[in-house]
């Protein structure tokens, strides 16, 4: 999925750019958002590198207005999905003539614009993963990407979330870890998993111990005799984030 903002406004270009790659993150959809200050702009890097799949286009701006750019765009790509951004909706019927998908009236409610961007991404929507659990005889969804930290409690599993809370499970950690397939989950001792994104450093301790200090959640050591396994995991897992462009959650 690859989107454009068009407008010479920076703050204006910079919010929707912001909420846009918000929403796609939490929606699960893959994509990059591209932000031009003016028509040229947009154009000279679309003729470059080809289609985008959604062009968010300002009408009144300096230079080439919008509507002269979504004309020049539609001569090349009758496909491209266009949400006008403007202060007025009096080129409706212009729009109209170029296939305009929606208009986004300055100054819009957030409530506007996610009904836009829900409509635009029906068909990308990904559900997110989650783990059904019990507890205290009650079923509960958890989003597996909230898990920080697991680690064995007696008979039960403590379950550490990133706003704070837990759960407490009748499950071991290594059925838990089963049941987490993600690569981000690690068994960095026994019966304590981890969740590498949410790694904020690793401490070398004076007496031979290492740990992973987790987001929120305090030290989780890592298991002596396999410390260069652990470590060697974590550093390839970076690194192939790294390769497909991620960053951490910064949760």
């Amino acid at each position: 999925m690859k989107i454009a903002v068009v407008d010479d406004f920076q703050k204006d270009r910079d919010y929707l750019a912001i909420v846009l790659e918000s929403y796609m993150k939490e929606q699960g959809i893959d994509g990059s958002v591209y932000g031009y200050p003016g028509g040229e702009e947009f154009l000279e890097a679309f003729n470059k590198s080809g289609r985008f799949d959604i062009v968010f286009l300002d009408i009144y701006m300096n230079g080439m207005d919008g509507m002269s750019v979504a004309k020049q765009l539609r001569q090349k790509d009758a496909e491209c999905r266009l949400v006008f951004v403007t202060s007025s909706d009096s080129f409706a019927v212009e729009g109209y003539k170029v296939r305009a998908f929606r208009y986004l009236v300055k100054p819009y409610e957030k409530k506007e614009l996610d009904d836009i961007l829900d409509e635009l991404f029906s068909g990308e929507k990904k559900e997110r993963p989650y783990l059904e659990i019990r507890e205290d005889r009650v079923s509960k969804k958890i989003y597996r990407d909230e898990i920080v930290m697991a680690e064995l409690d007696g008979h039960y599993t403590i379950i550490h979330l990133k706003n704070g809370e837990s759960a407490r499970i009748r499950m071991t950690v290594r059925e838990l870890a089963d049941e987490l397939k993600e690569p981000c989950f690690l068994e960095c001792y026994r019966n304590l998993l981890v969740n590498l994104d949410y790694v904020e450093q690793v401490e070398d301790g004076r007496t031979g111990w290492e740990f992973f200090i987790m987001k929120g959640a305090g030290k989780a050591p890592i298991q002596k005799t396999r410390r260069m396994q652990v470590r060697q995991y974590f550093a390839d897992y970076l690194f192939q984030k790294a390769q497909r462009g991620e960053g951490s959650h910064g949760r």
